[in-house]
């Protein structure tokens, strides 16, 4: 048996995390989303998936970095506050109610001036990126939306040429739901990417003799 993600009550999670959390902090923000997600099931990176990204945000200087699919905010708290002073997360969110929430937890965390949340559809929103905001590439994308686009909108960013070599492109959920055509593809391009999986065991955050083995593939390009 695994678990299976529903909407959750978007007040509730914000009313959580602002009630235990403390307005500048973002560590304790990403620990309150921790606690929140451990009793509902939520649809964000976790802790354990989201070490082996703040590791690679360490590894190599990350300037710009960008996120398809931004959902409640967990994400861009976590990964922004990696960054460099002068580093910037760009968070690209289709579901209007999705973005709204997430500003108000990236408010609270005190990274507004580091994150910018683009809202709409990435195969229009991507097209006047890199102009409208004086981007000249991409450091790190994480990939972590609608799994049948996750093909679609790394071809995008390919033929923008939005990423630089030895940028890195990480994509969730690559093992549960399942991506195998987004692995299929990168594993593919070898000559354009040196790409690893990582397996990760997560817990059931109701049931808690449940367990899903999940990953993320992390891409670099050549």
């Amino acid at each position: 048996m695994s678990p299976s993600y529903t909407e959750i009550d978007t007040q509730e999670y914000l009313d959580f995390v602002l009630s235990n959390s403390n307005t500048g902090d973002a560590r304790s923000v990403i620990s309150a989303i921790d606690e929140f997600a451990s009793t509902h099931l939520m649809m964000h990176i976790g802790s354990q998936k989201g070490k082996v990204i703040d590791d690679l945000i360490n590894q190599k200087p990350v300037q710009v970095m960008i996120e398809l699919g931004g959902y409640l905010g967990y994400s861009a708290v976590r990964f922004a506050n990696q960054l460099p002073t002068k580093g910037h997360y760009y968070s690209f969110e289709l579901n209007p109610e999705y973005a709204k929430t997430a500003q108000k937890v990236i408010d609270q965390a005190g990274l507004s001036s580091k994150v910018t949340i683009i809202i709409g559809e990435f195969r229009t929103t991507s097209q006047d990126f890199l102009k409208k905001y004086a981007i000249d590439k991409v450091d790190f994308a994480f990939i972590d939306h609608w799994k049948d686009v996750y093909v679609q909108d790394l071809k995008i960013i390919e033929e923008l040429q939005w990423l630089h070599p030895g940028a890195f492109v990480v994509a969730d959920n690559i093992l549960f739901p399942g991506v195998p055509e987004y692995k299929a593809y990168i594993e593919g391009e070898r000559e354009k990417y040196i790409s690893k999986l990582v397996e990760v065991k997560l817990e059931h955050p109701i049931q808690k003799d449940i367990s899903v083995t999940d990953a993320l593939l992390i891409a670099e390009l050549r």
